[in-house]
């Protein structure tokens, strides 16, 4: 959808750079918007959090499972 947005030139989505994805993975799933500009639509905001979120608890209980593999 991102994608078809951006070939469309349509302007629905934040372009996060890999920083922004960075500080949003770090601080978690709710955001604080004080840090964000208030061009990013709240709720492209807080998906991209919750998305984030998820994926650091996944890869921390990936982790813990392949602790037991060993």
């Amino acid at each position: 959808m991102v994608e078809f947005c951006r070939n469309y030139g349509i302007d629905l989505f934040h372009s996060f750079s890999e920083v922004e994805f960075k500080q949003i993975y770090d601080h978690g799933k709710i955001p604080c918007l004080d840090n964000w500009p208030e061009s990013i639509a709240l709720d492209d905001l807080m998906t991209q959090s919750a998305l984030q979120s998820f994926t650091k608890d996944q890869n921390a209980l990936d982790d813990r499972i392949r602790s037991f593999l060993k």
